[in-house]
């Protein structure tokens, strides 16, 4: 699946107890003070430490399958798949009604590719404990990797019953729709994804795949249907705008931002990145008037941050507006204004050797050669070079 394995797996570490089904187990004595080290050590995130506490208290209790469940967490979360996949064997081995070590082991044998062990092992955690929704996923996605896909669907569904807010499973439900072309279907599926987690790069691009998929079967009602779904997060129309900019949709991607400008009108980044759009493609007139919003917004905002005058006039952000500015007004051949722009970059960063170089060149545009060299002398004395300001494509980055 596109999905990557690592985040599919980081969802059922997170989803299970580091101790499986033996939370509840006593750890008296010695063994007692390195789980306690261990647990503080793994709330902390250093799971090296971790599992150095963990590896002494297994040497004092070799028959704890909860010490050996928490172990096989630890190496998990390290990457070492291996030795978690041998300290679930041995929890197993101990407890064999354990459902949530099978679970977990299943997840490791998808990360080898062992699907069908990963179904096998699945089933198992489900015999036990017919609740366990991590382990319908992994199952879910064990049968999709075999190409089963309608009885991964029924996987999808029953996990989603016990978690309907994972974006992962909804993801993952697409997918196999898609797979069936239910396109529709996975269209709902991938902007359910997104509405659980708007920062999911893979749901965006596969919504788009479908959505061109409906567009070619000539399914037009289905299409605007997708189309117009609303999100709720206007950041999700930013996202979806970056996504479309990248597939060279840049129709779309300008409606995105429109909509962004709409939900948020005092977002400068719907005007920023719409401007970046409209210099990326050669519209230079509209990217002007675009930075020209983007700046008035991101003026308010910092003043409505309180923050001191000098914290605005040197504020990185601000210059890199106006600098743009300032190179899509060159491009429209207003060099005077562009100029204007580059004395307020300069004013802003007096070491920006680009704005320099920048303003060397209108200066030339407007006859002003003796200006120029002097611009062109500070900027050599900075380092700046043509590539810095002979730009054909603003960078289209989400930050």
């Amino acid at each position: 699946m596109k999905k990557t394995v690592i985040i599919f797996f980081a969802l059922i570490c997170l989803a299970l107890n580091a101790f499986c089904s033996h939370q509840h187990e006593e750890i008296k004595g010695e063994a007692a003070g390195y789980v306690n080290a261990a647990n503080a050590f793994l709330a902390a995130g250093n799971y090296a430490a971790a599992k150095e506490n963990l590896d002494k208290a297994v040497n004092i209790l070799p028959w704890s399958a909860g010490l050996y469940c928490m172990r096989a967490y630890i190496k998990a979360a390290l990457g070492d798949y291996a030795g978690a996949l041998e300290d679930y064997d041995i929890t197993i081995q101990l407890d064999k009604k354990d459902a949530d070590a099978y679970a977990n082991r299943a997840a490791i044998k998808y990360v080898f590719g062992d699907y069908k062990g990963a179904v096998k092992d699945s089933n198992k955690a489900i015999k036990y404990n017919p609740q366990i929704g991590a382990a319908y996923l992994t199952r879910g996605n064990a049968k999709f990797s075999l190409k089963k896909w309608k009885s991964a669907l029924k996987d999808f569904d029953k996990a989603l019953e016990l978690n309907p807010v994972s974006a992962d499973i909804y993801f993952s439900r697409g997918y196999a729709k898609e797979q069936l072309k239910e396109n529709a279907a996975a269209a709902m599926d991938y902007f359910e994804a997104i509405e659980k987690d708007p920062d999911f790069d893979e749901a965006y691009e596969n919504f788009e795949i479908v959505q061109r998929k409906l567009k070619r079967a000539g399914l037009t009602e289905e299409y605007d249907k997708a189309e117009n779904y609303t999100f709720k997060s206007p950041d999700s129309y930013l996202k979806r705008a970056e996504i479309r900019y990248k597939m060279r949709d840049y129709k779309k991607a300008l409606s995105d931002l429109e909509k962004l400008a709409e939900l948020a009108p005092k977002d400068y980044r719907a005007y920023y990145y719409a401007a970046v759009i409209e210099y990326n493609i050669g519209n230079f007139q509209s990217a002007v008037e675009y930075f020209t919003k983007a700046i008035t917004n991101y003026e308010l905002r910092i003043t409505n941050q309180r923050q001191t005058t000098t914290a605005i006039n040197i504020n990185p952000k601000k210059a890199d507006l106006y600098f743009y500015r300032a190179i899509a007004k060159n491009r429209t051949g207003d060099y005077a204004s562009a100029q204007d722009d580059l004395d307020k970059v300069i004013a802003m960063q007096p070491r920006n050797g680009k704005a320099y170089l920048a303003r060397a060149l209108v200066k030339e545009a407007q006859k002003d050669l003796r200006s120029a060299r002097v611009d062109l002398n500070k900027a050599d004395s900075l380092g700046a070079n043509l590539a810095d300001v002979n730009i054909n494509e603003i960078p289209f980055e989400i930050k």
